[in-house]
């Protein structure tokens, strides 16, 4: 016991909290049993997010293909899990999509979570919502002298950008700015990273990070579901440097 929550401390100080966002919040949604939402409260000591936050988790049960009315079961699982206490009027938020490929869901972000979430964070208080990411190398490339693919398209072929359209929120997209709108940070230490890594400039106009990601694994870093999702914000050179971490990269 003793060791798991030695292992729960390490998992809650990761230094990525720091770099891609002040509020993270997922939705477990299952197809299988009646609609019901339970919370479970777990501490972390010393989160590396805001003083005296205390990180908390919520899942719900939603019957198969009932799905599009059950909103109010999907706000009270977010708000299970938080009392929004970090969100002020005015506040943009930016919804951070698992979108690697143009694959629909379950490969990429539920299109129903996604459209559920935007709601939500108008409701409370939200001035602007924001909805992307840049997709995977096999997909879309950036460099300084080769631009290939579209996260746009991508977006759109895996059926969400017409829910963030639809729904008010704004796409966003890192790439389209090219190669320059990135700039450079080093992680708290320790870290395993040899220079600087670049992030999507876009950050600074968020004042708060919601990842909604998929059920995914990955060759070297196992089942990453939402933990490898700020990969996004990177951009293609740092993301080479990443997956040429070997031993550190899990």
């Amino acid at each position: 016991m003793k060791k798991n929550n030695e292992n729960l401390n390490k998992m809650c100080r990761r230094t990525f909290v720091n770099l891609s966002g002040s509020a993270t919040l997922g939705a477990a949604i299952s197809l299988l049993k009646p609609a019901g939402v339970n919370a479970f409260f777990s501490g972390c000591p010393n989160p590396p997010i805001l003083p005296g936050y205390i990180p908390s988790i919520a899942s719900a049960w939603i019957r198969r293909g009932t799905h599009e009315s059950s909103y109010e079961t999907f706000k009270k699982t977010i708000e299970a899990a938080t009392d929004f206490s970090w969100l002020s009027q005015g506040d943009n938020v930016f919804l951070k999509l698992s979108l690697n490929s143009g694959i629909s869901f379950p490969a990429t972000t539920d299109p129903w979570l996604l459209k559920c979430m935007i709601k939500l964070m108008y409701e409370k208080g939200a001035k602007k919502v924001l909805v992307g990411d840049q997709s995977g190398a096999e997909y879309v490339v950036l460099s300084r002298y080769i631009k290939r693919g579209s996260s746009r398209k991508l977006c759109s072929k895996a059926g969400l950008l017409d829910v963030i359209v639809r729904n008010g929120a704004q796409p966003v997209f890192f790439e389209e700015n090219g190669y320059y709108d990135y700039f450079s940070v080093m992680p708290p230490k320790p870290h395993h990273w040899p220079k600087p890594l670049y992030i999507t400039k876009k950050l600074k106009q968020f004042d708060h990070i919601i990842y909604l990601p998929r059920v995914g694994a990955h060759v070297l870093a196992d089942f990453s579901a939402g933990m490898k999702i700020a990969v996004g914000f990177l951009r293609d050179d740092s993301r080479l440097v990443m997956h040429n971490g070997g031993k550190n990269f899990y």
